[in-house]
């Protein structure tokens, strides 16, 4: 898909095959899929686990947790009781940052500390939980317009070492803009938000 979007003819039959197409595939591939990834909370991609504790400390934390091996984007950590939040309202521009969270009940400030051996989780949370990306890494559980999204980035990137015409590389860096932003609003359509709350002075009206 992503080669005949920058007008690319050959076909690749095996993923691990010497073609030189291949070759430019395999070397852009993970970096698109794990952006595309990190650009919003994904339904298919999401995942919430309690953390384990450190034997490592940090100054000025209470807690220091071990990082998901699978974790791609820490986005919340919680309590058991877990985090109920908007998604209508943190729909910004197409993608999400870490600053759009910040109607998040319960929200827990937390950082992440790199060590030489692992990635370390702060806050001061006890009994601290995660809501986080995984490194989802199965097509079969890809919607079909993330697998779009990704075709048009995978062949924006590819093109110009396939020497694909500049136009049709120029086209699929657009219409991959275009493709998340598509994406990630039918993945917030999945959800139903809670209702947002009237303010005390409303709600004495």
């Amino acid at each position: 898909m992503a080669l005949s979007r920058v007008g690319i003819s050959k076909e690749i039959e095996d993923f691990d095959e010497r073609s030189k197409e291949a070759s430019i595939c395999r070397r852009w591939f993970n970096q698109v899929r794990d952006e595309l990834l990190r650009y919003a909370l994904w339904s298919f991609a999401t995942q919430a686990q309690p953390l384990a504790l450190s034997e490592a400390t940090f100054p000025g934390w209470r807690f220091v947790y071990q990082y998901p091996q699978d974790c791609i984007e820490a986005r919340i950590v919680t309590d058991d009781s877990g985090a109920r939040f908007a998604l209508s309202s943190m729909f910004v521009n197409q993608f999400w940052t870490m600053e759009d969270f910040s109607q998040i009940d319960r929200k827990v400030p937390f950082r992440l500390a790199y060590g030489a051996e692992q990635t370390l989780l702060l806050t001061d949370l006890e009994f601290a939980w995660l809501i986080y990306t995984i490194k989802s890494e199965s097509p079969a559980v890809w919607p079909s317009d993330f697998i779009s999204a990704l075709a048009w980035r995978l062949g924006f990137e590819v093109g110009l070492p396939l020497q694909a015409e500049l136009r049709l590389i120029d086209n699929a860096g657009r219409q991959s803009e275009i493709s998340w932003g598509k994406a990630a609003a039918a993945n917030l359509n999945e959800e139903k938000p809670d209702p947002e709350q009237e303010s005390p002075s409303v709600q004495v009206r």
